[in-house]
């Protein structure tokens, strides 16, 4: 079965679960689909490109804050398995509209 995951947050807490998740897969030889929701304004998606260990990830550009309910299941109902790196800086109620959103998509596994 392909496993497939979704890391919310590119900080110091999600680059360090994106590189948890490579090195799974290269002890294990699997083949894992990796990617993380970035901001669509952010650098850190030019940051990625330079970096060779994190540039096989998958970036999905979103708006936490705003972006509806709906829309972020579309994009979680591609993923398996979603982990939430965010922490709190994300605001008041992001937790709970992320949780509704891994509800509405049917998402297998969530890691708040």
């Amino acid at each position: 079965m392909n496993q497939s995951f979704l890391v919310i947050g590119t900080g110091e807490v999600g680059v360090s679960m994106l590189q948890a998740l490579y090195n799974y897969q290269g002890t294990h030889q699997s083949i894992i689909k990796i990617a993380a929701l970035v901001q669509p304004s952010t650098s850190r998606i030019q940051d990625y490109k330079g970096n060779v260990i994190l540039e096989q990830t998958i970036l999905e550009q979103m708006d936490l804050v705003n972006n509806s309910i709906t829309e972020l299941a579309n994009v979680f109902s591609k993923y398996d398995t979603i982990i939430c790196c965010s922490g709190f800086s994300i605001g008041s109620g992001m937790q709970i509209k992320i949780t509704k959103a891994v509800l509405e998509a049917g998402v297998s596994r969530y890691v708040p």
